[in-house]
């Protein structure tokens, strides 16, 4: 997503959209905490926006999943409680898996195309150790693989997944060791290669195989952030 330092202070841009796809971004990158309040005076006037298309895409991201809002009370970031964490891995080994078999069945030579662009950018935030920005450019290459499934049944779930999946990812990076961090992150990027070799042969097989390893290894990664977390906080209980 562009930054919005990056787009020209012209009178012809879309300020509204600028200030969603802000907001997308502060969201998954964690600049805007789970559960922090929404200042929408601020964001107005940052923006320059009035209060009214604020509000506007306030409630299309309530609708989304991102912020929650509430009679009587400011907008919130959506939070993300520990039972997240474990609603996530269970959620993702069965949408991840779907999307991924139909994506095989589906992709076409454009579509291919387009998911090792977004890789490219996965791999080059991995080699240099940027696992702020690693984090929602493997959001985004699971929503691209979503979106050639081409069902609209799945896409609305993986969507509201994948907000979490960039964040439960964003903090486990944090929590880990630089070491350990880029090695995970190496390996993840060398897995999504893998399942794109697959979807881009119509592998329906191989690209299940793969994409349960995948789903592995984001497992074993909460697991070992959930297991450590929890006994911090028995320690000083």
């Amino acid at each position: 997503m562009r930054s919005v330092e990056s787009i020209s202070h012209s009178a012809s841009f879309d300020r509204k959209a600028v200030f969603e796809n802000a907001l997308h971004r502060r969201i998954l990158d964690m600049s805007m905490a789970p559960g922090s309040a929404v200042d929408e005076l601020a964001l107005s006037k940052e923006f320059g926006l009035s209060r009214s298309p604020v509000r506007e895409v306030l409630r299309q991201l309530a609708g989304e999943g991102y912020i929650e809002m509430a009679a009587n009370r400011a907008p919130r970031v959506a939070p993300l409680p520990s039972s997240a964490f474990k609603g996530f891995a269970r959620s993702c080994g069965l949408i991840y898996v779907a999307t991924a078999h139909l994506a095989a069945a589906n992709a076409s030579a454009a579509d291919v195309t387009r998911l090792r662009n977004t890789l490219q950018q996965l791999e080059g935030a991995s080699q240099a150790d940027n696992h702020q920005a690693c984090a929602p450019l493997e959001s985004a290459l699971q929503l691209r693989i979503g979106l050639i499934s081409e069902n609209p049944f799945l896409t609305p779930s993986l969507k509201r997944l994948l907000i979490d999946h960039a964040r439960i990812q964003q903090l486990i990076y944090r929590w880990q060791t630089r070491a350990a961090a880029t090695a995970d992150m190496g390996e993840l990027t060398r897995c999504y290669a893998r399942l794109i070799d697959a979807i881009a042969s119509h592998d329906v097989s191989h690209a299940t195989h793969t994409c349960n390893r995948l789903i592995q290894l984001i497992h074993q990664r909460v697991d070992a952030y959930l297991s450590a977390t929890t006994a911090v906080r028995e320690a000083f209980n």
